[in-house]
């Protein structure tokens, strides 16, 4: 194998386990374009986002009334003293199944039982679930599944800060599993800024000016997802040939506006308990689809 060959395969490999379609076409130019294509093919096969298999079992089932259901699920775990653990995913994502497989563990059903009300959701091909998670403060679905533990006393969201991880569901061990949820809090933790009720002014207007850039970047991912939903409903070899590079343009933003979300967030409230001054954010800057 040659050095060109050698960092093909290594490209491919990185992609296999977590990196980015799109960089397949970095691979060097001398490498012969035989092995750059069977390379290419091989990588998708295993890194493609929707790749879970036919045969496995459809826990994501299409309901009339998703919200309903959810206000069920609210209703009757309030009125029995636990959280409800709102799941919304698709039977064709592989981390959606692999996050259902391990709360269907032995080892998971008795910690379920005590402490959550479990209610799965539907996403269909990225078309539906929008208004659940605006319900509970989130502008766009960022990934699948998508985990929304909740106070059902106040419909407080428990898990806002860390409940991006499970986009990458299937990586995360049965173990780790049942640490998050079994160290899940049971209410509301306190604010780590200022309190609701006396918030600075100059952190309430940084944070309106954080959730005024995430609303902004959320509706890039549902205008992206009407394009998208459609290509993820038809069979891998009938989807277009730059369906994966356009899946991997809205993956990029899906996982990194979050966790730039989060650090906004964090310096701000940071500035707000040193200083009563005005806050100053420097917002990233996102590259544009190529359809945009």
């Amino acid at each position: 194998m040659t050095k060109h060959q050698q960092t093909s395969l290594i490209v491919v490999l990185w992609v296999v386990f977590g990196g980015a379609m799109v960089t397949l076409v970095t691979t060097p130019a001398a490498c012969g374009g035989t092995l750059r294509e069977a390379l290419a093919s091989f990588g998708m096969q295993l890194a493609d986002p929707l790749s879970a298999a036919e045969h496995e079992p459809q826990p994501f089932e299409p309901s009339p009334d998703a919200m309903a259901d959810v206000n069920h699920a609210l209703a009757t775990a309030k009125a029995s003293g636990k959280l409800a653990l709102i799941v919304l995913g698709a039977n064709w994502c592989h981390d959606s199944q692999s996050l259902i497989a391990h709360l269907e563990a032995p080892e998971m059903a008795a910690l379920l039982d005590k402490k959550y009300v479990l209610q799965l959701v539907d996403v269909g091909h990225l078309e539906y679930g929008a208004d659940i998670v605006s319900r509970f403060g989130q502008p766009a679905i960022y990934g699948t599944p998508t985990v929304l533990v909740v106070d059902p006393a106040t419909e407080t969201l428990l898990n806002r800060k860390n409940m991006h991880q499970w986009r990458a569901a299937a990586s995360i061990s049965l173990a780790d599993t049942i640490t998050y949820f079994s160290d899940m809090p049971t209410a509301p933790m306190p604010d780590s800024g200022a309190g609701s009720g006396d918030m600075a002014a100059n952190l309430k207007t940084a944070l309106a000016q954080i959730d005024t850039f995430e609303a902004a970047q959320a509706r890039r991912i549902t205008d992206a997802y009407k394009i998208l939903g459609p290509l993820v409903a038809l069979e891998r070899n009938k989807r277009p040939d730059d369906f994966y590079e356009k899946w991997e343009q809205v993956r990029v933003l899906r996982y990194k506006l979050p966790d730039d979300l989060n650090a906004l967030r964090a310096i701000a409230r940071r500035q707000a308990a040193l200083s009563d001054k005005k806050i100053v954010l420097e917002f990233p800057q996102y590259k544009p689809f190529d359809w945009e």
